[in-house]
């Protein structure tokens, strides 16, 4: 019976070595693999912890009255079933959740996409500049990209199956592969979907590499982690590192928004830079429209010589009533934060570009240019 937060771990690490052949040092087929989600829950009004659980309750209760939520021992973790399946949400954060399960994807997805909808709950999203940043937590094992220039769609019948670009590759074959088309004609359409680390216990603990202790995490850009190998104390590290890092650049992005003191207004603007023109109308069209995955709903007006203006609210938590103006070119987009404004907005909207417009746009803040590539490309 999972009371606390070390049953838990030592359930899932359980779950792992069930998963793993140590005699062929393979992983099994048919396996369920560990996945983790990280949600952001950005909600001025609920404090206290009880507030945040009894809110969280109510909510799921709402998606459906067979979503139980119950509390363990360990009062920052949640229990979460539905008789099909059991997740369980770690709140020890006061503004993200991370919900981990052993279920099958086919379970887990849908319902954190419920949740992800929910007002003031979001997904992170990481963009091809946080990728790079990644790196430090493990040793590169693989990659996905994926790219739909949603720009030559109709908006109306878009499918995130219909790619122009998918392409899944592993080991150091997976580096050259992605160096090579770095400096191809397609280099723009290399969103990252998926990365994938190994993390692999020190030579000084053992002699021999196949009794080393490991983990291969699979981050993907909406927040998804996914753990294979046989040592759950190494995946968890990464997701707290992967959280980390993402609350660090929100809470940057936020101290710059634009605030009135003394009566002078201070704060930073955002650029988001394409690296070849876009067609302003269509981007327009599939971004401030209010729906997946940007989320987004704005008005424009005609500025004058291929500049509009778009007054947006962020689907995500409404900026508490206040719209967020952008101003769009066909070069590059330019907004500030507001200080109700949640610093996902930037994040989400640069990964998505990278994904369904340009993966090569990089990122302005004030004066700091957030430009790295995966392996210095």
């Amino acid at each position: 019976m999972i009371k606390t937060r070390k049953d838990l771990y030592q359930n899932f690490s359980n779950i792992l070595s069930g998963n793993f052949d140590v005699d062929s040092s393979r992983y099994l087929k048919n396996r369920n693999a560990i996945k983790s989600y990280i949600i952001e829950t950005h909600d001025y009004e609920l404090k206290s912890r009880n507030d945040r659980v009894a809110d969280f309750s109510d909510r799921i209760n709402l998606l459906s009255s067979d979503y139980k939520v119950s509390e363990l021992e360990d009062e920052t973790i949640l229990r979460i079933n539905d008789g099909e399946f059991e997740m369980f949400a770690d709140i020890s954060d006061e503004r993200f959740m991370i919900i981990h399960s052993a279920e099958k994807t086919t379970l887990t997805d849908p319902f954190i996409n419920k949740i992800s909808n929910l007002d003031n709950f979001d997904n992170i999203w990481i963009p091809g500049i946080l990728f790079s940043e990644f790196l430090h937590f493990g040793d590169f094992f693989g990659i996905n990209l994926k790219f739909q220039n949603m720009l030559n769609k109709d908006i109306q019948n878009f499918s995130d199956s219909n790619s122009d670009l998918d392409l899944s590759t592993k080991n150091e074959v997976a580096k050259e592969i992605y160096k090579i088309l770095s400096k191809s004609e397609v280099n723009n359409m290399l969103g990252i979907t998926k990365l994938s680390l190994k993390t692999v216990e020190d030579h000084g603990e053992t002699d021999n590499d196949e009794d080393r202790d490991f983990i291969i995490d699979d981050i993907y850009y909406n927040g998804k982690i996914t753990a294979k190998g046989n040592q759950f104390s190494y995946h968890i590290d990464s997701v707290i590192n992967i959280l980390d890092l993402y609350k660090s650049t929100l809470e940057n992005f936020e101290e710059v928004s634009i605030s009135l003191l003394d009566g002078l207004l201070e704060g930073s603007a955002f650029k988001i830079n394409f690296s070849k023109e876009v067609n302003i109308k269509n981007f327009i069209n599939i971004v401030f429209n209010g729906g997946k995955p940007f989320r987004l709903f704005g008005t424009n007006m005609d500025v004058g010589n291929s500049h509009q203006r778009i007054y947006a609210v962020d689907m995500h938590n409404g900026n508490i009533g206040n719209s967020i103006t952008f101003d769009v070119t066909n070069e590059y987009v330019l907004f500030n934060l507001n200080s109700e404004s949640c610093g996902n907005t930037v994040l989400r909207l640069l990964a998505n570009i990278n994904h369904y417009v340009d993966a090569l746009a990089t990122l302005e803040v004030g004066d700091r240019i957030y430009d790295k590539k995966l392996f210095g490309n």
